[in-house]
């Protein structure tokens, strides 16, 4: 996809990625849908080296698992196995990565 460098795209898929997080669905799956939004990103969607780090750790914890099956891909295999609490840190991060990317 051909986009500008710190578009405003970095902006609009946290932001949607925050939205997913504040519905009544349980936390694990309001997460998955979460990291739909976070994972479209690229490194170059982002202002400094510092931010793209943090979005690729995230985008790497947000996928690490290997799904058993085929109808399911790592996001799901990754968030239905995840521990409350880590889900809930995942969750901190998404915000915290949402805050860092000033909308230009």
């Amino acid at each position: 996809m051909n986009r500008p460098p710190f578009s405003s795209y970095a902006h609009e898929k946290l932001y949607q990625a925050v939205l997913s997080l504040v519905t009544d669905y349980p936390l694990r799956q309001r997460l998955e849908h979460a990291a739909m939004y976070v994972t479209r990103l690229q490194a170059d969607d982002f202002p400094d080296v510092d931010t793209a780090r943090r979005w690729r750790e995230l985008y790497e914890d947000l996928t690490w698992l290997e799904s058993r099956d085929p109808r399911d891909g790592t996001i799901r295999a990754t968030t239905s196995n995840l521990i409350e609490y880590d889900a809930d840190k995942l969750a901190e991060r998404i915000v915290s990565l949402f805050m860092r990317v000033k909308r230009p």
